[in-house]
């Protein structure tokens, strides 16, 4: 049996023990807590981590600018830090999450010098090669003092009632486990599991959302970060999609925010339910989700993943008492093929989204693709070009088969960019719709067309039409009619001298609010005319009820229509359809002398095309106008001059 000094060793090594113990997880528990102010105060507002990101990005740019500057790293490196910090300051400067940080004094200011610094620094970032360390310090100079004001604002950022008030409670909690300390002294053990417990917990809110219960960016951050290091060790891919939630902002501003937040749990819970076992699923903030899937061998397996997540979310569900349905767009980005470093990955996929979210309306996603980044530097050089009016509209003749004379004259836009060469007119328009440029080319196109069409005509009054085609964005919005109006008013267009190009498959896109767009544009007095006629979707009832004035018959059924009799028979069909329904019919596309035969035949009153003319400049349309005012029957000569020879071919790519 143990003697006094044995038992009093024993409870002296059990008493050292359980304060070694104590210490031991009191330590722990310290570090947690430490942990978890430090992620209650990292997942502050999202006008905080705009903040931070701002000034995080905007150190990357002003390194970039050194290390290219010196030869350390190539200008896709530095274009890289510029594209993020595009980004990151279009949130700062518009987004509603930060509408607290721009009430800092002077934040609005630096952020608008910012944006004016890179919108009017971007041609030469864009043209830095790694190297020029004469214009990269240059342009460092007058970038640096931008560093300190960012750094200053996200620092007081994060000091907002709200912010206090997280972090009081984070002292709080510090205080409270300070107290537990002396109390684990007297109590033992098991005073140390509770405080352990309750950091945990802390540790959970600090890095998951508490709405849908999802981890959230921090965590987001750190499980990429070792995702990404354990695939380039394995030579393994992984896939990151970024969800968001289309018109999401409308279901708050129509039936409240308790209904907004049951959608957000539906969209989470639904994600997990398909897609929960082998993928990460993250709330980012507002309207915003991602998806981790690691062991990514292909893109197929990428594209299934996209197209799970889309189908599921886009079910009809019950939110609350009413049936909604959640549109997504959805962008995507595969390690390795899309970039070598996980920042890369993350900024594509989000590259991706926003091309999806640019698609008509409903659930889209994308894949992400180099072209996309292309197109994004190509939208700002459309910018650029636009507001110095770097393009040009030339000007092709249509024809009254009958008399030979120019009956109408269509407009068509041209642009050579001085970085990118030749850019075709529809992928022009393209990026448009795409970029938010719509309204600044659509306009830009009208205006011009509009004001030469009345230089060509300022001493008299013209039958000839204008015929300008509008890109599938611009005729969809409500400003349309207004920008008419603005033009016709600026050059003294009279309206019914227009005519608005609108093809089949954009018409046809939305049949229920085409009626009434149509019926807008006809009383301001202009024409409407559908292009790439009997390409798209339109049926004879849609003929009947729209207020269409004039059919332009796709070139693809006039290429071939002196040697198949389908096709012949196909616009004889079409000719006998609008002239029953008073409309007009112009055939596209016509180039040879025995086109222009059987179009004739056919009955066909008007034609456009290289057998007649190019697409002109201004000038030389002028010239063409007053030939035939003066009573020249300029396409009777033409027609016999190009009937011994073969049509020429256009270099450039037009529509006629």
């Amino acid at each position: 049996m143990p003697n006094f000094n044995q038992r009093t060793t024993i409870k002296s090594v059990f008493a050292m023990l359980v304060i070694a113990i104590f210490i031991v997880f009191s330590g722990l528990a310290f570090r947690q807590q430490t942990q978890t102010v430090e992620y209650l105060t990292f997942t502050q507002k999202a006008g905080a981590y705009a903040a931070s990101e701002v000034d995080r990005t905007a150190l990357g740019l002003a390194q970039g600018l050194e290390l290219v500057g010196e030869g350390l790293r190539e200008s896709d490196y530095l274009l890289l830090k510029f594209d993020l910090l595009w980004a990151r300051l279009k949130t700062v400067r518009n987004g509603s999450e930060a509408a607290g940080l721009r009430e800092l004094p002077g934040a609005q200011q630096t952020y608008d010098d910012l944006y004016d610094w890179l919108d009017s620094n971007t041609a030469i970032i864009e043209n830095l090669q790694s190297g020029d360390k004469a214009n990269a310090d240059q342009l460092l100079e007058s970038f640096t003092p931008f560093l300190t004001p960012l750094r200053q604002f996200s620092f007081e950022s994060y000091l907002g009632d709200e912010v206090t008030s997280r972090l009081n409670r984070a002292n709080s909690i510090q205080q409270n486990v300070n107290r537990s300390i002396i109390i684990v002294l007297i109590s033992g053990a098991f005073l140390i599991i509770l405080l352990l417990q309750e950091s945990n917990r802390n540790y959970w809110h600090a890095t998951h959302d508490s709405l849908t219960r999802l981890p959230n960016r921090k965590l987001f951050n750190e499980r990429l970060m070792r995702i990404h290091k354990k695939a380039a060790d394995k030579n393994t891919g992984y896939a990151v999609l970024v969800v968001d939630l289309n018109n999401f902002k409308e279901i708050n501003d129509n039936f409240g925010h308790a209904y907004g937040d049951a959608m957000l749990v539906h969209v989470s819970q639904s994600l997990q339910e398909v897609l929960g076992d082998q993928n990460l699923i993250f709330r980012m903030g507002g309207d915003e989700f991602s998806i981790i899937r690691e062991g990514v061998n292909s893109i197929s397996e990428c594209e299934n993943i996209a197209e799970i997540a889309c189908q599921q979310i886009k079910m009809i569900s019950r939110i609350k008492d009413i049936n909604m349905q959640q549109d997504v767009s959805v962008g995507v980005s595969f390690y390795p093929e899309d970039g070598q470093n996980a920042e890369d990955i993350v900024a594509n996929a989000d590259i991706a989204m926003y091309h999806a979210k640019r698609l008509r309306s409903g659930t889209h996603y994308r894949l992400f693709t180099p072209d996309m980044r292309w197109r994004k530097r190509v939208s700002r050089a459309l910018r650029n070009d636009i507001i110095d009016n770097n393009l040009t509209v030339h000007y092709q003749p249509i024809v009254d088969l009958k008399t030979g004379k120019i009956y109408a004259i269509e407009a068509l836009l041209r642009w050579y960019s001085k970085k990118y060469g030749y850019i075709n007119p529809l992928e022009a328009f393209q990026i448009a719709d795409q970029y938010g440029l719509s309204e600044m080319l659509n306009h830009w196109v009208i205006y011009t067309a509009c004001k030469a069409y009345r230089g060509w005509h300022q001493d008299s009054e013209s039958n000839i039409c204008l015929s300008i085609n509008i890109s599938p964005v611009m005729y969809r919005q409500n400003q349309l009619a207004n920008l008419l109006s603005d033009v016709f008013h600026h050059t003294n267009f009279q309206p019914e001298n227009l005519v608005l190009e609108i093809t089949e498959n954009t018409a046809m896109q939305d049949l229920e609010a085409t009626p009434g767009i149509m019926q807008t544009l006809k009383a301001l007095g202009v024409q409407i005319a559908l292009d790439d006629f009997g390409t798209g979707l339109s049926s004879l009832s849609h003929l009947r009820e729209l207020p269409i004035d004039k059919l332009k018959l796709d070139r693809s059924f006039v290429k071939e229509i002196d040697q198949d009799e389908k096709d012949a028979y196909f616009v004889e069909c079409i000719n006998a359809l609008a002239t029953k329904f008073d409309m007009q019919l112009v055939a596209e596309g016509i180039e040879t002398k025995a086109m222009l035969d059987k179009i004739r035949d056919i009955g066909c009153a008007y034609g456009q095309g290289y057998l007649f003319d190019k697409a002109v400049t201004a000038q030389e349309m002028q010239n063409l106008i007053s030939r035939q005012v003066m009573g020249e029957n300029i396409y009777q000569a033409h027609l016999e001059k190009n009937h011994a020879r073969k049509p020429k071919l256009s270099l450039i790519n037009t529509k006629n």
